[in-house]
């Protein structure tokens, strides 16, 4: 994000600590709390922040369907630093206990529709681009369907794949070639484990993996799966799949 002063020169000796980060408009109404979700975290993406979900609650009946009606929304600069006291391990640390916290609700009195109310003011300046939060970095499921596609080409570079992602995407992506590497060797790695699991050698022992191996590598591979792509492979349609041996009629005595 590069800020220019009235004139529309670069001004070398601009100080970016100097910028406060706007809070949202008034709310409107929105008729998902997924819409609002989308304009508040876009709002916050153009001026150099981003939202966490902090948490949720209120059940009510919609419908007949128990719905969530609320939800916490804060700045992902949130949450304490970690303690000073000796003998805990520092970390490298993006936080500042920023106080900003939004509360998203929905009720019967407002046609069920959604809004919001923003409290507290950003402790910290803007970011100078949104690769700078993991949430504006996440790959559609689109991008994720091909990276896996790409993945099993075999003969694509990371510096490739980040390329033609971003092609397909249609929109801004904001993600990094880093990102695209550690996507691409989860893949690979899954892979492997899919293949041990369909009976192949065990990489590590050089012979072949039994049964139970198969499966508990199937659901590892379906784990791994899962944190790549934000949604599991149904462990049972996993295991059906690995089965090693077949199952064969029992040989019948001779006369």
């Amino acid at each position: 994000m590069q800020v220019m002063p009235d004139d529309g020169s670069v001004d070398a000796e601009f100080d970016p600590t100097s910028v406060e980060i706007p809070l949202p408009p008034p709310s409107q109404t929105f008729s998902s709390f997924d819409a609002l979700f989308a304009f508040l975290q876009g709002f916050h993406r153009d001026n150099g922040a981003a939202l966490v979900k902090r948490r949720s609650g209120n059940r009510r009946m919609v419908d007949g369907v128990s719905t969530v009606t609320q939800y916490w929304l804060i700045c992902d600069r949130g949450h304490s630093r970690p303690s000073s006291a000796r003998g805990i391990r520092q970390a490298t640390t993006a936080k500042t206990d920023c106080p900003v916290a939004i509360s998203a609700k929905t009720s019967q009195k407002l046609g069920w529709l959604w809004v919001y109310d923003c409290r507290g003011s950003h402790n910290h300046p803007p970011s100078l681009d949104p690769s700078a939060h993991a949430i504006h970095r996440r790959r559609t499921a689109e991008q994720r369907s091909l990276a896996d596609r790409l993945v099993k080409n075999g003969s694509v570079k990371a510096s490739d794949m980040r390329s033609i992602m971003q092609d397909v995407a249609g929109s801004p992506t904001f993600f990094t070639p880093k990102d695209i590497y550690n996507d691409r060797q989860k893949l690979k790695r899954a892979a492997s484990t899919l293949s041990v699991g369909a009976g192949g050698l065990d990489p590590a022992t050089g012979h072949a993996a039994d049964d139970a191996g198969a499966r508990a590598s199937a659901r590892a591979s379906a784990r791994v799966s899962a944190y790549i792509y934000g949604a599991a492979t149904p462990i049972g349609a996993v295991e059906s799949s690995s089965s090693s041996i077949p199952m064969t009629e029992p040989r019948q005595p001779t006369e």
